[in-house]
C-alpha cells in the first residue's frame, strides 16, 4: 500500500547529532538537506553538529544531501504473519535481529516506530524471501519523505 506524502522539512524530523550546513555561499544550498535543515534550526538552538569547509574540495561537498523526498517504508508485521513454518519466523526474527543490531532495533523497524530507507527495505525483501515469503509487498505501508541517513 502507498501513500503518498509531500511534507515540509521540519526541524524536528532532523535526527539528533545529524550534521548541518550553514554554508550560505554553497551552489547547493537550495537542494541540499543538511542546508534546508539548517535553515529550519530554531532560534533557541545554541549547538549543532556541523559541516565544516573541509568538506568542501574540488567543486564538490563530501556530505551533500539531495533535498528530495525518497520511498521509506514502514513496518513488517503483517508480512511476518504470512510465513507458513514457525521454524521459517523464528530463522527470519534472528537473522532481522542480527542485521538491525540488537532486538529493541528489530522489534520498531517491524512495528513501525522507525521507518526503512530504500537500502534497507531490499536487504530485508531479500532476508524475507530467502525464509520462504513469496508475496508482492513486505511492508506494511510506504510514505514519501526525506532521508536523514
Amino acid at each position: 500500500m502507498y501513500v503518498k506524502m509531500e511534507k515540509e522539512i521540519l526541524f524536528s524530523d532532523v535526527p539528533q547529532g545529524w550534521a548541518l550546513c550553514f554554508n550560505q555561499q554553497c551552489e547547493k544550498k537550495n537542494c541540499c538537506l543538511r542546508q534546508l535543515a539548517g535553515a529550519k534550526a530554531p532560534h533557541t538552538v545554541q549547538q549543532a553538529v556541523c559541516v565544516t569547509p573541509a568538506a568542501w574540495a574540488d567543486g564538490m561537498c563530501s556530505q551533500f544531501v539531495e533535498a528530495t523526498p525518497v520511498s521509506l517504508a514502514r513496518g513488517f508485521d503483517r508480512a511476518f504473519l504470512c510465513l507458513h513454518s514457525r521454524d521459517a519466523r523464528h530463522e527470519l526474527r534472528l537473522a532481522l535481529t542480527e542485521y538491525f543490531g540488537s532486538r529493541g532495533s528489530y522489534y520498531r523497524h517491524k512495528h513501525g516506530e522507525r521507518l526503512l530507507t530504500p537500502d534497507r527495505q531490499q536487504t530485508v525483501e531479500s532476508l524475507f524471501r530467502r525464509y520462504g515469503y513469496q508475496q508482492p509487498e513486505v511492508f506494511d505501508e510506504h510514505i514519501l519523505d526525506y532521508c536523514y541517513e
